[in-house]
């Protein structure tokens, strides 16, 4: 009977170890894919919006984006629309 104990126990602390490593390590793989998908769309974001365009009208449209949104929202891209 101690020996089947034995082997439960170790097939218990074998499995649960391997459950939690793995586990860990989506959790990591995971952490690392959003922070670099983020850095990578927020370099194609600024490159876009590196051309030349008037201060003001950028501070007063983000103005208006704070105080609609509470400063919950977020300016990924401005674009000119010819009506």
């Amino acid at each position: 009977m101690g020996e089947n104990l034995l082997e439960a126990l170790t097939l218990l602390i074998v499995g649960m170890g391997s459950a939690f490593f793995v586990l860990f390590l989506i959790g990591v793989i995971g952490q690392f894919l959003i922070t670099w998908t983020n850095y990578q769309a927020e370099n194609r974001i600024i490159s876009q919006n590196n051309v030349h365009r008037n201060p003001t009208h950028i501070a007063v449209i983000t103005a208006a984006v704070e105080q609609v949104t509470e400063g919950e929202g977020r300016i990924s891209n401005i674009q000119k629309i010819e009506l």
